[in-house]
């Protein structure tokens, strides 16, 4: 998921991306936990995601704000 992408979003698309990658995150915790999931490192890119995910939507707050004031 690249950033670029991200900012072409509204922030209800954002919002709705935001809880998929976390319940998708959460998904692949419980299988690594039960042992179903061998690939560990994978959970970096999850966590990676959501960090980028959270950031563009930070940036589009303060844009907003900014442009108000």
């Amino acid at each position: 998921m690249q950033a670029k992408d991200l900012r072409n979003k509204n922030m209800s698309e954002l919002t709705k991306t935001l809880d998929g990658q976390i319940k998708d995150f959460e998904k692949y915790m419980h299988d690594i936990y039960k042992g179903k999931e061998k690939n560990v490192s994978k959970s970096r890119f999850f966590k990676k995601d959501i960090a980028r995910i959270k950031t563009v939507m930070a940036e589009k707050k303060f844009m907003k704000e900014t442009k108000n004031a």
